[in-house]
């Protein structure tokens, strides 16, 4: 049962990072579906084992914080995930903006860190969303 759950989470992880690599450019994975495989694997064991550690060491600070801390920690992951897997990248992001209907979202350039924050962000609820999807 319990490698079942760590199974799917991996799958889980290895679809949020694919889907965030087609919406942000910066997020690369060397087009190696061994690399994506790993990358996902990687980031979901650090979920399962040193997120917990971390959000219990950090509570105090994420109580004051109102739970920022917790965000931060996604990004921390992922930055991680990224230093320990060879070929899983994450580098500046060019927004080229978009406009429709009057709607216009303007040119956005991101250094490495709001990359990183971006994609966490994506991957969470990229993850969240198939997580759901597979208990109904």
């Amino acid at each position: 049962m319990f490698m079942k759950t760590i199974l799917k989470r991996i799958f889980v992880s290895v679809i949020a990072i694919y889907a965030c690599s087609l919406l942000v450019s910066g997020l690369s994975f060397d087009n190696n579906i061994k690399t994506l495989l790993l990358a996902g694997a990687v980031f979901s064991l650090l979920n399962l084992i040193l997120r917990p550690v971390l959000k219990l060491v950090m509570l105090p600070i994420n109580f004051i914080t109102l739970g920022t801390i917790s965000w931060i920690i996604g990004v921390f992951m992922l930055y991680l995930t990224t230093y320990l897997v060879s070929g899983f990248t994450v580098s500046a992001f060019e927004f080229g903006g978009f406009s429709s209907n009057g709607f216009r979202v303007p040119n956005a350039s991101l250094n490495v860190f709001w990359t990183v924050t971006l994609c966490s962000f994506i991957i969470s609820w990229l993850s969240r969303i198939v997580m759901w999807l597979f208990e109904n």
